[in-house]
């Protein structure tokens, strides 16, 4: 799952969460963003927090645009299913690299064989083919 970055957005970000330019719009549209490095206003993620609430409280947003809202609302305050857990964290760097290229190397062995397989599939199914034709 995604995540935001923790000080502020940009108008991308909440697109990418599936609402849509009129509801960012309309979350936006009285929050005051800043130009940043990479050309893109941010806004400040309290603000918009602030503002998602606001409208959640309107009695008149549909259900469908409630959910889409609690639901990037539930991201922006850092709420997620998903922990990140770096197993390799014990290991020195040596055995991370030693692990890893091993991990490598049996991801390349079963890339190999789906490859053979898929190739003896699609030679079957010319031969198929060319026996209807």
């Amino acid at each position: 799952m995604k995540t935001f970055p923790s000080s502020a957005v940009t108008r991308i970000h909440l697109r990418l969460y599936g609402l849509s330019n009129y509801q960012v719009r309309k979350i936006l549209e009285n929050i005051q963003g800043v130009r940043s490095s990479s050309g893109f206003k941010e806004y400040p993620i309290e603000e918009v927090k602030t503002s998602m609430q606001k409208r959640l409280s309107n009695p008149r947003i549909k259900e469908s645009t409630r959910k889409q809202l609690d639901r990037v609302l539930f991201l922006l305050n850092g709420e997620s299913n998903i922990v990140e857990v770096d197993f390799l964290k014990k290991l020195s760097p040596e055995q991370r690299l030693d692990f890893l290229y091993r991990q490598l190397e049996q991801l390349s062995e079963k890339e190999e064989k789906i490859r053979q397989e898929t190739n003896a599939l699609i030679q079957k199914a010319r031969q198929v083919v060319g026996t209807q034709i």
